[in-house]
């Protein structure tokens, strides 16, 4: 039987626990993060610590990791490639990790209802934050509530909202060549925001989500 329990303590809880209390400093509550699991760490990435009111809240910058082995949390001390970063906030954008170059490809997002379409890189070992550099390509619009996932050597980012507009449109950026491609697809997927998706084998699998009047999707 399957059960879900707590890694950690949170006062007032209820849930089942490892045992382990002592975690060491927690990241603050939030919600509009994203998250990777490379190995045995789980790093969380910025987010929205607020209420639905996009403005009563904070936009938050900071980069965590918890070890699934000490079921410790720690606050990451980032470098930055580019100075204008160390201000990098963001919610609602997708975390995917590339193997080969060791690196955390975080795509879009907002701050403010401002829309993104930047690619920013976090190189995990050297713990830097850095921008991608485009070389060709038209880039995808800025969206957020997007999907997104890394298949071998290219990032593939599906749908989302921009601007108060559904989108169904597919985009691959090619991480060797730094190159983003709009790819000619058979047949089409519904306009949808808030859905999830998996890469495995080849495949990208998209599943569920919603449109603007929030009529759910399969």
């Amino acid at each position: 039987m399957m059960k879900w329990i707590s890694l950690y303590s949170i006062p007032g809880s209820n849930s089942p626990r490892t045992g382990n209390e002592d975690c060491g400093e927690v990241p603050c509550e939030r919600w509009g993060h994203a998250s990777v699991i490379i190995g045995k760490t789980l790093y969380i990435i910025s987010g929205f610590n607020g209420t639905l009111a996009l403005t009563l809240g904070t936009y938050l910058n900071d980069f965590w990791t918890f070890s699934f082995e000490t079921c410790r949390f720690a606050l990451l001390n980032l470098r930055y490639a580019d100075p204008a970063l160390k201000k990098f906030t963001r919610s609602h954008h997708t975390a995917s990790y590339h193997a080969k170059t060791q690196s955390i490809y975080l795509f879009g997002g907002s701050v403010n209802y401002v829309q993104y379409n930047d690619l920013v890189v976090f190189h995990v070992p050297s713990c830097t934050l850095g921008r991608e550099k485009v070389k060709e390509g038209t880039v995808p619009r800025e969206r957020t509530y997007h999907a997104g996932d890394i298949i071998e050597d290219s990032l593939l980012i599906a749908g989302g909202e921009s601007n108060a507009e559904d989108l169904q449109d597919l985009w691959v950026f090619s991480i060797n060549e730094k190159v983003w491609i709009s790819p000619d697809i058979e047949g089409k997927i519904p306009k949808r925001q808030f859905l999830s998706s998996t890469g495995i084998d080849k495949k990208l699998y998209l599943f569920g989500g919603c449109c603007q009047k929030y009529k759910l999707l399969e």
